[in-house]
């Protein structure tokens, strides 16, 4: 990762990554969700990319009661720090190094918003990420669609970088879904979901349940600006 891109004009610009935003919400709604069906009572999570750590402070404030934040950016943790005082945020950088000793087989929970498609070596980063979790611990990434069906369109017209996915220099490592399911199941987990993400997929799951077999898993699987994976660990 290039550090320096990754300062306060990055986490506050245009697309307000340090914002919780709506969809980010629904994704949580949707992890626990998961939590639930599985039994599992999450009391530590990470935040894998966190930003300012508005995403880890909401697993807080859902009654996960050790959080951590993990970022590349040191101005984005030393601005978290400020924020979100009961979050334990790391300035590390996930694409080149190991995560401190303290978080080694440690949690419940990790989540991940758009953060390996940034690395380099996006593997090895999820290996040192599944490195964190408990044994048959949940981790739930977001990453950005290349299938989506927008970008295909404007790259006829040589306009795909207006959209986020490919408009976005930072993103180095953009897989499909395929080559992400593969990913996983080599760094140590399995993958038991994985689905593209329109907003309506997560705030309104009766919709998914009632085109899941047929309407969706044929046709607008990957219709969403992104992929959401559910994996647990071997």
């Amino acid at each position: 990762m290039a550090h320096e891109k990754y300062n306060k004009e990055y986490f506050d610009g245009k697309q307000r990554r340090g914002v919780l935003t709506l969809s980010n919400e629904a994704f949580l709604d949707y992890v626990f969700r998961e939590l639930s069906a599985r039994g599992i009572t999450a009391r530590t999570a990470i935040d894998v990319g966190c930003a300012y750590g508005s995403l880890a402070q909401a697993l807080y404030d859902r009654g996960i009661s050790h959080v951590s934040g993990v970022d590349v950016s040191a101005y984005a943790i030393e601005e978290g720090k400020k924020r979100y005082p009961h979050i334990h945020l790391f300035a590390e950088d996930i694409d080149n190094r190991n995560m401190p000793q303290e978080l080694a087989s440690s949690c419940d929970l990790i989540v991940s918003l758009h953060t390996f498609e940034h690395c380099v070596h996006p593997e090895d980063a999820l290996r040192r990420t599944v490195h964190m979790l408990k044994d048959g611990g949940l981790l739930c990434i977001i990453m950005p669609n290349p299938r989506i069906w927008v970008g295909r369109i404007l790259k006829i017209f040589g306009k795909e970088k207006k959209i986020p996915v490919f408009g976005d220099e930072t993103h180095v490592s953009l897989y499909t879904r395929e080559q992400w399911e593969e990913l996983l199941d080599r760094v140590g987990c399995v993958v038991e979901r994985s689905l593209g993400r329109p907003f309506y997929t997560l705030k309104f799951p009766w919709l998914y349940r009632l085109l899941g077999s047929h309407v969706y898993t044929r046709f607008l699987r990957d219709s969403g600006f992104e992929m959401l994976f559910v994996c647990r660990k071997k």
